[in-house]
């Protein structure tokens, strides 16, 4: 990219990358690739990670060759990629979750995503196994807590216990589910959301939007 127009004007600056603050993750909307590959060529300088979340033709709809074609286009901006937990978790019921990253590392996929916001939870210690299972296979792992449909407001205690057992596993990141946020907001429970970030360390989680 050329200098700026107005350089002259002063702003903050993201870090440069790799980053471990001010990272940022945009949902792929499924443009073509030459259209993303357009889009990158502007923001890759602020844009860390693509998540597909379109999940019924993530798994319905694309082949190989457009998997392979998008991941290489977004690596070649710096960009990394990855599918929205729903998959995995489908994956995850059918028993299938170790085909599923064989299949993510054939295709180009920088990282998976780990969650249980649409299934029963999973039971003690399997979780942590399969993150280390991915790890093992040269996956990176971010994790997301919470569910789609929370019945109550998130628990600051429970919330943390649960990042922190993530972090530990391999997690690079934990993702805090959208539903469980939103429900915070709606019930003037922010301080929950600074206890957790206070406690685990704001380079550890993203706050789903």
């Amino acid at each position: 990219m050329t200098e700026p127009s107005f350089d002259f004007i002063s702003i903050n600056l993201p870090n440069p990358k790799p980053r471990s603050k001010g990272v940022t993750c945009v949902t792929d909307v499924m443009w073509t690739t030459s259209m993303m590959d357009d889009y990158l060529d502007d923001f890759e300088n602020i844009i860390d990670w693509v998540k597909i979340q379109n999940h019924r033709r993530t798994i319905s709809t694309y082949d190989d060759k457009w998997f392979s074609k998008r991941n290489k286009t977004l690596a070649k901006h710096n960009v990394g990629s990855y599918i929205g937990g729903m998959v995995f978790e489908m994956a995850y019921v059918q028993g299938k979750h170790r085909q599923f990253f064989e299949k993510n590392l054939e295709l180009g996929f920088s990282a998976i995503e780990v969650s249980e916001d649409s299934i029963p939870d999973m039971p003690t210690g399997v979780r942590t196994d399969i993150i280390k299972e991915a790890k093992s296979m040269g996956l990176r792992v971010f994790t997301e807590i919470g569910k789609k449909k929370p019945v109550s407001p998130m628990k600051s205690d429970d919330a943390i216990k649960a990042v922190l057992e993530d972090l530990e596993a391999g997690s690079e990141h934990v993702i805090l589910e959208s539903a469980e946020t939103k429900l915070l907001r709606e019930n003037n429970m922010i301080d929950v959301l600074l206890t957790i970030a206070k406690a685990v360390g704001l380079e550890h989680i993203y706050f789903e939007l």
